[in-house]
């Protein structure tokens, strides 16, 4: 090839980046259009309310996993460009990965343990077994719902279009909460993280409260950043305490692959059966209901 045509190529090759990379970030926008503008109060308590009945499936925890990574991981391909995230591990990889970056970080809790391999299972929202939910409705940051939206949630701009913006008892730092009430009492916005600690909840599982509070909230990005102090005046003692413990979790599982020690890593039938072992302690045998 001559310069020129070398030239002409790299050209078009720039032109092409441009391309995919301006369309990824108009996918980033429209998806946080999307969630901003209907996670309502309202629509929190109906899906809620639907999801409640637990009348979508009956699966133990390996049937789960395995259903799971028969779904991409959306929000990691959406972000790939912007966050040092890798789309290509699949869920189950992922849940994994974190069951054991959890079992080093933290080798006296082994609920957590069990914690970092259960932390994707909400995201079978988006599977057809859930009538495939839409990605706005399962992926994104966690936000407390009836009270003032704050400004560190990612793409806080677009709450604009959201209705309970228009309601004056939401647009304070409390809303309709009391201080210091403990965010068991309060609404979240709906999305994976939710449906998990609802499923689980109902289930009557052995999961100490600990583990379905880091389950709820690991993707509330808002309450952990250092530099905000969001939300704090709903926080309950107890909520206070936990968390350095939800900030080493949100570190712990995130999206992207790790080089595991090969002399500490479980693997194989090692794994399953150390895993099997909190399952049986925790959740208990059978199945269950989703």
């Amino acid at each position: 090839l001559s310069s020129e045509e070398v030239e002409a190529l790299e050209r078009r090759r720039q032109a092409r980046s441009a391309y995919h990379l301006n369309n990824n970030q108009a996918a980033v926008e429209l998806f946080l259009r999307l969630n901003h503008a209907r996670q309502t109060i309202d629509f929190a308590k109906r899906q809620a309310a639907v999801f409640s009945s637990l009348d979508h499936a009956h699966m133990d925890v390996w049937e789960a996993l395995e259903r799971v990574n028969e779904l991409r991981e959306y929000e990691a391909a959406l972000m790939a460009g912007a966050m040092q995230v890798d789309p290509d591990m699949s869920l189950k990889e992922h849940a994994f990965q974190t069951a054991e970056l959890c079992r080093l970080a933290h080798p006296d809790k082994d609920w957590l343990h069990l914690v970092g391999l259960l932390h994707v299972l909400g995201k079978l929202l988006a599977h057809q077994l859930f009538d495939s939910q839409p990605q706005w409705a399962t992926c994104g940051e966690s936000y407390p719902l009836g009270c003032r939206f704050d400004p560190t949630i990612v793409g806080f701009q677009f709450f604009t279009a959201n209705p309970d913006r228009r309601r004056r008892q939401y647009n304070t730092p409390l809303g309709i909460y009391q201080p210091k009430c403990g965010l068991h009492n309060v609404f979240m916005s709906w999305s994976a993280s939710e449906y998990l600690y609802l499923m689980l909840l109902l289930n009557d599982t052995r999961l100490p409260p600990e583990a379905l509070f880091l389950l709820r909230h690991q993707r509330f990005f808002s309450l952990t950043n250092p530099a905000s102090g969001a939300y704090r005046q709903l926080l309950s003692p107890s909520d206070e305490e936990m968390l350095p413990l939800l900030a080493s979790f949100q570190q712990l599982c995130q999206y992207r692959r790790v080089a595991l020690p090969p002399d500490a890593a479980l693997t194989g039938d090692e794994r399953q059966r150390y895993y099997n072992g909190l399952i049986e302690k925790y959740i208990g045998p059978g199945k269950l209901a989703w």
